[in-house]
């Protein structure tokens, strides 16, 4: 589990961190993965986002490696 985790933000998660990335260490599990971001950006609790891993959206705690591609979506708008 040492391999970085990168993450791509989306939309206001994007706005909320100051960035579009993320890297988080020694996570191997989407539970994991979200407290782990929770706890480095308290500000996501207040938005309802999903984790897609590998353009799939998971739910509860679902395995993820280095490889994986994995995104926070937030609620989408528009037409």
């Amino acid at each position: 589990m040492s391999d970085s985790l990168k993450i791509e933000l989306f939309g206001v998660l994007t706005e909320l961190a100051g960035k579009s990335t993320l890297l988080v260490d020694d996570v191997d599990n989407t539970a994991l993965l979200r407290s782990s971001v929770l706890s480095k950006f308290p500000s996501f609790a207040t938005v309802n986002f999903v984790i897609s891993v590998n353009r799939e959206v998971v739910m509860g705690s679902h395995a993820v490696s280095s490889g994986d591609e994995i995104a926070f979506l937030p609620p989408f708008s528009g037409g």
